[in-house]
């Protein structure tokens, strides 16, 4: 405990920003779970799991590199694996974690461009998402050409990416929730009002 409370709390709050609150995109597959499947449960299990994931990263890669050398750098897990030699023929396997940043930046990038198409879909008053998938990805596209010119600024913009995304992280989909068992309460409420009155 070196370090101030100040830098603790604002460390934890942009390790909670960048990976765990934007898995508030995933609402957007919310309508593809089955009726009689809880969500919240669903998001529950699956953070959890994520957590624990994380962490056997994290003690991985500092039990390997050491504090200073996970701060300065850009992809520690990337450089545990190439440290890592179990016996003579299991050497060399940075592949993996290559494999899995491609896969896992896949994954995000389709996960974002249906979260816009369906944005894009309400807006518009399409009646499918997927007449806008072809439109959210070029916007994606034409936005990732001018977004960063560098790795090292990409990283450098994490410190700012944290207090940048709070209105889309925590603000917005707040209100939609309240906004949203406020309006599931009045259409519940007002069939039983007809009834009592039909009574």
């Amino acid at each position: 405990m070196e370090y101030p409370w100040k830098k603790i709390i604002m460390s934890f709050y942009m390790v909670v920003s960048f990976p765990f609150l934007e898995t508030v995109v995933f609402l957007c597959l919310g309508e593809t779970l089955e009726k009689d499947c809880k969500p919240h449960m669903v998001h529950l299990y699956s953070l959890m799991l994520m957590v624990i994931m994380f962490l056997m990263v994290f003690f991985r890669n500092i039990t390997l590199l050491g504090r200073k050398m996970m701060e300065i750098s850009y992809y520690p897990s990337y450089l545990t694996a190439r440290i890592i030699k179990l016996g003579g023929f299991a050497t060399r396997i940075e592949g993996s974690i290559s494999f899995n940043f491609v896969v896992g930046g896949i994954t995000k990038i389709a996960v974002c461009i249906m979260a816009a198409a369906n944005g894009l879909k309400s807006m518009f008053n399409f009646p499918s998402y997927r007449t806008m998938v072809f439109p959210a990805a070029f916007l994606a596209l034409a936005i990732s050409v001018t977004l960063y010119s560098s790795t090292m600024e990409m990283f450098n913009f994490i410190k700012y990416y944290a207090i940048y995304a709070i209105p889309f992280q925590i603000i917005i989909p707040l209100i939609l929730w309240i906004a949203g068992e406020i309006y599931t309460r009045r259409k519940n409420k007002a069939p039983a009002d007809q009834k009592s009155t039909a009574a």
